[in-house]
């Protein structure tokens, strides 16, 4: 994220790096915590490069409670064959039943792969 989005222009962030599931898996992680945005960009070193598990129903809930009310919520995955795209598409209609707004375009980074970033801003509904 610092090296490729330059998140260390931005004034008033937190940049958390960390193993996200372990991260939300403690229950007192960001007791009470809310963000504005969260940007969510796992990737590991195997294809198909992302964790499936992180654009599952459970995964999403774990992180909405930390988002505030009219905050936005940022997937940066891999885009460079179809099956990854088929699946971005599949997270990004599941992210439509829980957000007002949702879109999905694709992106190369500075070395020139293909990612797909899918945006979905202002809650509909509250996951408890």
């Amino acid at each position: 994220c610092k090296e490729f989005f330059k998140l260390d222009t931005l004034p008033n962030h937190q940049l958390i790096q960390t193993d996200a599931f372990k991260l939300l898996s403690r229950k007192s992680a960001f007791a009470g915590r809310k963000f504005d945005v969260i940007i969510i960009d796992i990737f590991n070193g195997n294809p198909p490069y992302v964790s499936i598990a992180s654009n599952q129903p459970g995964f999403i809930k774990n992180v909405l409670p930390h988002l505030k009310t009219e905050g936005m919520v940022i997937f940066n995955r891999p885009g460079h064959t179809q099956e990854v795209r088929d699946d971005s598409k599949k997270l990004e209609g599941y992210l439509a039943t829980l957000f007002r707004s949702t879109h999905a375009f694709d992106i190369k980074d500075p070395r020139g792969f293909r990612n797909t970033i899918i945006t979905a801003q202002a809650k509909k509904q509250r996951l408890s």
